[in-house]
């Protein structure tokens, strides 16, 4: 199935003419809850200094659980891992993309496959029979890319693999991974340092394969969000970055984050593309 990106007639969009009382900002608990709301507490009392706005965070239970919520208007601003922006954009065309997110002055990670340093594999092909372990199947490094990845090498993973596991976030995956309880795990590439930061050991652990390069979190307003709250809440975040000293105070969590940066949705199209073969199978 083609998942085009979306084109709109100019003026096809409306937006609320009152300012929030109170912008509601969604996350996902992509690392945990509590660990989530640790980083975003500093950037949305950044954000209330620098717009006047009044912000309050909502953590979504799950990434599907976030997305419903942008989608009927329960949350205002909203960070969306690509492949959950995709998947927004398709549904409401209207979705304003603020910014994306960068770290180390780059707008892409990548996502890997793990395993443990001692294990004996090689390449993703000697995982035949062997177990894994992918995060939420909205996760585009925990999912989407290592599925397609794989099925670029002809590794259909129901039938490849002994047993295949889904986590709710990846450090639930990564857990498994670390226990023995799968062979291998499909994770972001800095999900280390707040595997460190939560008590797992990963020291032992080793990069089996790359899945990919992956655009990162999107930034965006709801559908009918006032546009001058929406450039307010913008600019905020354009002026937060780690080359300042505030910016490093502000984003100094234990999810490396270097700011955000402007961007379009053309951004997202190494997204569409995966997501084009892995519906073409059926899945999603």
């Amino acid at each position: 199935m083609a998942v085009p990106a979306p084109a709109l007639p100019a003026g096809a969009c409306s937006y609320d003419s009152q300012a929030p009382e109170v912008v509601r900002f969604g996350v996902t608990p992509y690392v945990g809850s509590e660990m989530v709301t640790r980083q975003f507490e500093p950037i949305l009392a950044h954000l209330a200094r620098v717009t006047g706005l009044k912000f309050t965070m909502i953590v979504a239970r799950d990434y599907e659980d976030l997305l419903r919520a942008v989608l009927d208007g329960s949350v205002d601003v909203v960070s969306f891992s690509p492949l959950l922006y995709v998947e927004a954009k398709e549904t409401q065309p209207c979705l304003q993309l603020l910014a994306m997110q960068v770290s180390s002055g780059a707008t892409f990670y990548s996502s890997y496959i793990l395993v443990q340093e001692d294990a004996p594999y090689q390449s993703v092909e000697d995982l035949a029979g062997k177990r894994i372990a992918f995060g939420s199947t909205s996760s585009a490094s925990g999912y989407l890319f290592p599925l397609a990845f794989l099925l670029d090498r002809g590794i259909v993973p129901e039938e490849f693999f002994g047993e295949v596991r889904f986590a709710r976030e990846h450090l639930d995956a990564l857990g498994m991974l670390v226990k023995r309880e799968v062979d291998a795990v499909a994770t972001f590439a800095r999900v280390l340092q707040p595997a460190r930061a939560a008590g797992l050991d990963v020291n032992n652990l080793r990069v089996l394969a790359v899945a990919g390069r992956v655009p990162f979190d999107a930034v965006c307003a709801r559908a009918g969000f006032p546009q001058e709250s929406a450039a307010l809440v913008q600019k905020g975040l354009l002026g937060l970055n780690g080359a300042t000293p505030e910016g490093r105070r502000v984003l100094a969590g234990v999810i490396e984050l270097g700011g955000w940066v402007m961007t379009d949705d053309s951004a997202y199209e190494p997204v569409r593309e995966r997501l084009r073969r892995v519906r073409a199978r059926g899945d999603r």
